[in-house]
């Protein structure tokens, strides 16, 4: 935390400035450099608090916009007091506080467990009226559950905060997300978590919930909508469809039709079929205003055929023995195109995270990207304009062994590579061009080629070290994004539109 110098509170009037230059400065100048240029420097916000009046009033509200809460005594000492006095005697500075960040909530955490929570760090948190991002940092995946029972209260208050508009909860099992229906003014929602509480398992826990909500519209006996723009998701896939199930149940006040920002990423346990299909629920209901999306979109292993039923991957359940009168088998493909890009309308952006056994993709696992986008070239209106792609695939450099030809036809011998080409180009599916059976890179109009299509294909490899070699073999493999000049490669791995 901050150490604050009372100094930097001061009211009394400015020193008298005789440099003309300084004079002369425009205000707006100054107003641009402390806004955009030092907004995270908080040091530099802090002397320039003690300069002047004016300055100060620029500097103390982005000196005080995030403050970090300690729930338990950390380094010996509760910087809750100091913080307690500090915010009492100058209560000024009590609006400037936007965004609270919550450490130290458990009892392990502290140097002192006998202790207990520090009652004058819980005190401040509630009384932050003008609060519009709440952050609750667990540690190590601890459980909810174990948090003090006044701490709970206390963040169980702060969430219905008028203006709190962003939620974000890191590393913490069991964290009950129907609380955040009493967060009436959340438009942001970020979970990274390994598992959820969707609905109250004690009486307690259900005497907390009815507090939470507000009181119900008299015509429709139900809480008003809550409508999310953004979801941020980071979990198993078993608690992923859990909470799937529950936003788009009507026990739920959240309402995901006016989500415009959706990210859904997997850690731990996961099921490519379960995962895909709750993603394709979600995007169902926000079609109409999704811009920006970023998913996994992980197979379910390297060696296995696209054409593989379900049934062989997860199990014949039910013990019946399919015969021809059957219905033919769902497969691994049938799952990808569950998801539709055309369907989404606003959408702008799009990044996905894939991986296949090497760049030669002998199984054709492209191919089912290339199902994700199957209809873009028919969707009127279509505004997709990126499509960022995070590539896991390992590749052996053979540029000085293997001759340009062969490994051409290397790249190209499953036609993967070549469907993906053309569905992000908007070309369409017909068949690629043979000679003799063997698969030939097109010929590519590049007018045609730039008439059409998305502006920027974004490809990051997690196994390719070597940029220069990684363009040439995306020249061969993505020849009509590569005459469009929208192919970019990054050379380290990290998150795309980061």
């Amino acid at each position: 935390m901050l150490e604050f110098s009372w100094c930097a509170l001061s009211t009394k009037p400015p020193t008298r400035v005789r440099s003309t230059a300084t004079r002369t400065l425009p205000l707006e100048f100054l107003d641009m450099v402390i806004r955009q240029h030092l907004q995270e420097d908080a040091k530099t916000l802090k002397t320039l608090s003690l300069t002047c009046r004016y300055i100060a009033g620029k500097a103390q509200p982005l000196l005080f916009q995030r403050l970090d809460v300690y729930v338990h005594p950390t380094l010996g000492q509760r910087r809750g007091t100091a913080l307690c006095q500090l915010i009492s005697s100058y209560r000024h500075l009590i609006p400037y506080v936007k965004h609270v960040r919550l450490h130290s909530l458990f009892s392990e955490d502290a140097r002192r467990p006998d202790l207990g929570p520090d009652n004058d760090a819980l005190r401040i948190l509630l009384n932050l009226p003008y609060l519009t991002k709440i952050t609750i940092v667990g540690y190590n995946n601890r459980s909810w559950n174990i948090i003090p029972r006044n701490a709970q209260l206390a963040i169980k208050t702060s969430l219905r905060g008028k203006k709190v508009s962003a939620v974000e909860v890191q590393a913490m099992s069991d964290f009950p997300v129907y609380l955040l229906e009493g967060c009436r003014s959340l438009k942001s929602l970020t979970l990274a978590v390994p598992s959820i509480s969707c609905y109250p398992a004690t009486d307690s826990d259900g005497v907390a919930k009815k507090t939470m909500t507000f009181p119900l519209n008299c015509d429709l006996l139900q809480p008003s909508p809550i409508h999310l723009e953004r979801l941020a998701v980071t979990m198993p896939t078993p608690q992923l469809v859990e909470l799937t199930e529950w936003l788009l149940s009507d026990k739920c006040s959240l309402n995901m039709t006016r989500v415009r920002t959706l990210r859904v990423r997997q850690r731990g346990q996961y099921s490519f079929s379960d995962h895909l299909t709750s993603v394709s629920r979600l995007l169902s209901t926000c079609n109409a205003t999704l811009e920006e999306l970023e998913m996994d979109a992980y197979t379910p292993g390297h060696t296995v055929d696209i054409t593989t039923p379900l049934s062989h991957l997860v199990g014949n359940k039910s013990g019946h023995t399919p015969d021809d009168h059957d219905p033919p088998l769902p497969t691994v493909e049938c799952v990808y195109k569950r998801i539709d890009v055309a369907s989404l309308k606003s959408l702008r952006r799009i990044s996905l995270t894939f991986g296949i056994q090497n760049l030669y993709d002998q199984r054709r696992h492209l191919r089912l990207l290339a199902q994700m986008f199957r209809n873009i070239d028919r969707g009127a209106g279509c505004k997709l304009e990126e499509v960022g792609l995070f590539l896991w695939a390992s590749h052996k450099s053979h540029r000085k062994t293997t001759p340009e030809c062969n490994l051409s036809q290397q790249l190209l011998g499953s036609g993967s590579w070549d469907e993906f080409d053309r569905v992000i180009s908007m070309r369409g599916l017909e068949n690629a061009p043979r000679e003799g059976g063997v698969l030939r890179p097109p010929s590519v109009d590049v007018d045609a080629a730039s008439a059409a299509g998305i502006k920027r294909l974004k490809i990051q490899f997690g196994q390719v070290e070597d940029l220069e070699e990684a363009a040439s073999l995306m020249a061969i493999c993505l020849p009509r994004l590569t005459a469009k000049g929208a192919v970019l490669l990054e050379q380290k791995p990290k998150c795309i539109n980061s």
